[in-house]
């Protein structure tokens, strides 16, 4: 059918051309838009297509795509519906999904991350300086505070971060464990400079290792960051570990403490590599023992 092969060709090729811009989304939308386009299902692709993240020269080509087959159906008929038309033999569907998978690669590995931490600790700096986006400057104030929680979104050593910073303002802290269940990883953020409440930190941080849901998930990765390190009357992070009793409270599980400066971005990169490159690991064996 001749609105299938054109539609099909036309979507794979958008893919290759424009992948790298779209991929950047949970496995379930990018399996259904690779499917859609190795069965030349072009309306359905433009569904799956209006949920992900792709620059206007996608956006642009597929409409081209769309009209294209519009065309070919006003000429005949007969054509079928993109509902109706008949898949490619499994050969051939295969061969397409890997001329797909050649040109692109793997989908990334998506990993939920959980930031937690008093208000005013520099959790959404930190995130900002890690997307290379965020301030620059020592001026205070920069970041209005987190409400709830806002999920950021971005690439980082080739995975994709889902990045939960939950709001540190005692009236949201208890909405912290919902996010437990499902995390990769948790990113409790410290601010080395608030003696005041490094007391109310320390609870704050017993509260969350006492979690049954965090006992119980005892492979979930923990990254200590010991920010500000560089303002007035910071504490080291050695001594903030010794307040926090790290050692007990975390043994038995995968952690790293960092110190940092997230305005300039000392040490975040640095931090995160490692807490990646755990996960990634862990990925990767438990694959290998499926």
């Amino acid at each position: 059918m001749e609105a299938c092969a054109a539609g099909r060709d036309d979507l794979v090729q958008l893919l290759i051309d424009h992948g790298s811009c779209v991929a950047d989304t949970d496995n379930s939308n990018w399996n259904s838009l690779t499917h859609c386009a190795a069965n030349g299902h072009v309306r359905s692709a433009n569904v799956v297509m209006r949920h992900l993240k792709y620059d206007k020269d996608s956006q642009e080509k597929l409409k081209e795509i769309v009209k294209k087959e519009d065309k070919i159906k006003k000429k005949d008929p007969k054509t079928a519906s993109t509902a109706k038309v008949v898949s490619p033999d499994l050969d051939d569907y295969m061969g397409i999904l890997d001329k797909i998978a050649n040109a692109l690669g793997p989908s990334p590995r998506i990993f939920n991350i959980l930031l937690v931490g008093l208000d005013n600790s520099g959790k959404t700096t930190l995130i900002h300086s890690l997307r290379n986006d965020g301030p620059k400057s020592n001026a205070a104030g920069d970041v209005p505070p987190t409400v709830g929680v806002q999920v950021e979104k971005f690439k980082f050593r080739n995975c994709v971060l889902h990045v939960h910073d939950m709001s540190g303002q005692g009236k949201y802290r208890a909405m912290w464990e919902r996010c437990f269940p499902d995390c990769s990883a948790v990113v409790f953020v410290l601010d080395s400079s608030d003696r005041m409440r490094i007391a109310v930190a320390k609870d704050e941080f017993e509260g969350v290792m006492e979690s049954q849901i965090l006992k119980e998930r005892n492979q979930v990765p923990f990254l200590i960051v010991a920010n500000k390190k560089n303002q007035a009357g910071a504490m080291p992070a050695t001594t903030l570990a010794q307040l926090l009793d790290m050692e007990r409270q975390l043994t038995g599980r995968p952690w790293h403490l960092q110190a940092t400066e997230a305005q300039t971005g000392e040490g975040v990169v640095e931090g995160f590599t490692w807490l990646i490159d755990l996960l990634i690991n862990a990925s990767l064996l438990a694959k290998a023992q499926e």
